[in-house]
């Protein structure tokens, strides 16, 4: 049993050892890589908000097929209320982050 003990404290202390030094992160995404995702959110919705209004102007001029209305505006719609959660999310996240003792 002590030979086993010794065995798993140098074992223990081996791996200490190891983990002392710095950590290299595995898979490090590309600076900025979060902002751009959020960039690019804001203008898919803004591209899908500006598609609705198309498409809702067009019908009152009586040129678009009413499917294509709701469609647009539902798709309008749902991004909008996306980007709002997010906006939230965001928000929660900084009062969070704010709130924590230093």
């Amino acid at each position: 049993m002590v030979n086993s003990m010794a065995a798993a404290a140098a074992a223990y202390a081996s791996g200490q050892s190891a983990a002392a030094g710095p950590m290299e992160p595995r898979d490090q995404p590309p600076a900025g890589a979060f902002a751009e995702m959020l960039k690019r959110a804001g203008e898919q919705a803004m591209d899908n908000l500006h598609q609705g209004e198309a498409v809702s102007m067009e019908a009152l001029v009586g040129t678009a097929d009413i499917n294509e209305v709701v469609l647009a505006v539902n798709q309008a719609e749902l991004s909008l209320q996306t980007m709002v959660t997010l906006r939230d999310k965001v928000i929660e996240a900084y009062q969070e982050v704010a709130r924590m003792p230093i």
